[in-house]
Protein backbone atom coordinates (compact mmCIF):
# COMPACT_ATOMS: atom_id res chain seq x y z
CA UNK A 1 0.00 0.00 0.00
CA UNK A 2 2.84 2.37 0.88
CA UNK A 3 4.58 1.66 -2.43
CA UNK A 4 1.48 2.41 -4.50
CA UNK A 5 0.82 5.61 -2.52
CA UNK A 6 4.44 6.68 -3.02
CA UNK A 7 4.22 5.93 -6.76
CA UNK A 8 0.99 7.95 -7.05
CA UNK A 9 2.55 10.89 -5.20
CA UNK A 10 5.63 10.71 -7.45
CA UNK A 11 3.46 10.64 -10.59
CA UNK A 12 1.45 13.68 -9.45
CA UNK A 13 4.61 15.67 -8.64
CA UNK A 14 6.20 14.84 -12.02
CA UNK A 15 3.10 15.96 -13.95
CA UNK A 16 3.01 19.21 -11.96
CA UNK A 17 6.64 19.95 -12.88
CA UNK A 18 6.05 19.03 -16.55
CA UNK A 19 3.46 21.82 -16.87
CA UNK A 20 6.19 24.51 -16.80
CA UNK A 21 6.28 26.59 -20.01
CA UNK A 22 10.03 27.09 -20.38
CA UNK A 23 10.15 27.91 -24.13
CA UNK A 24 7.99 31.02 -24.29
CA UNK A 25 10.04 33.80 -25.95
CA UNK A 26 8.69 37.33 -26.32
CA UNK A 27 10.02 40.78 -27.14
CA UNK A 28 8.88 44.37 -26.95
CA UNK A 29 11.44 45.84 -29.38
CA UNK A 30 11.59 44.47 -32.94
CA UNK A 31 14.04 47.09 -34.22
CA UNK A 32 16.69 44.56 -35.29
CA UNK A 33 14.19 42.06 -36.68
CA UNK A 34 15.55 39.60 -39.22
CA UNK A 35 13.12 37.08 -40.61
CA UNK A 36 14.07 33.62 -41.75
CA UNK A 37 14.63 32.67 -45.38
CA UNK A 38 12.10 30.13 -46.61
CA UNK A 39 13.13 27.99 -49.56
CA UNK A 40 12.48 24.54 -50.97
CA UNK A 41 15.16 24.35 -53.67
CA UNK A 42 13.05 25.91 -56.42
CA UNK A 43 11.33 28.91 -54.85
CA UNK A 44 12.93 31.10 -52.16
CA UNK A 45 11.45 33.96 -50.13
CA UNK A 46 13.80 36.60 -48.69
CA UNK A 47 12.27 38.49 -45.78
CA UNK A 48 12.04 42.25 -45.53
CA UNK A 49 13.03 44.41 -42.54
CA UNK A 50 9.34 44.75 -41.72
CA UNK A 51 7.78 41.70 -40.05
CA UNK A 52 5.67 39.41 -42.26
CA UNK A 53 6.70 41.07 -45.55
CA UNK A 54 8.73 39.59 -48.41
CA UNK A 55 11.54 41.62 -49.99
CA UNK A 56 12.43 39.27 -52.85
CA UNK A 57 11.22 36.03 -54.42
CA UNK A 58 13.93 33.88 -55.99
CA UNK A 59 13.02 31.27 -58.62
CA UNK A 60 15.47 28.44 -59.34
CA UNK A 61 14.71 26.11 -62.25
CA UNK A 62 11.09 27.22 -62.44
CA UNK A 63 9.81 27.02 -65.99
CA UNK A 64 6.85 28.61 -67.74
CA UNK A 65 4.51 26.19 -69.50
CA UNK A 66 5.49 25.11 -72.95
CA UNK A 67 5.03 27.80 -75.59
CA UNK A 68 3.35 27.17 -78.96
CA UNK A 69 6.80 26.47 -80.43
CA UNK A 70 7.39 23.62 -77.95
CA UNK A 71 10.04 25.40 -75.85
CA UNK A 72 9.72 25.97 -72.11
CA UNK A 73 11.00 29.30 -70.76
CA UNK A 74 12.91 29.86 -67.53
CA UNK A 75 11.22 32.44 -65.30
CA UNK A 76 13.61 35.10 -63.97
Amino acid sequence: MKNSLFALLLLISVTAIAQNDGWNISTTNNKNYTGIVVANGRIGLLPSEKPFQVEQIILNNVFDKESPLGVSKILL
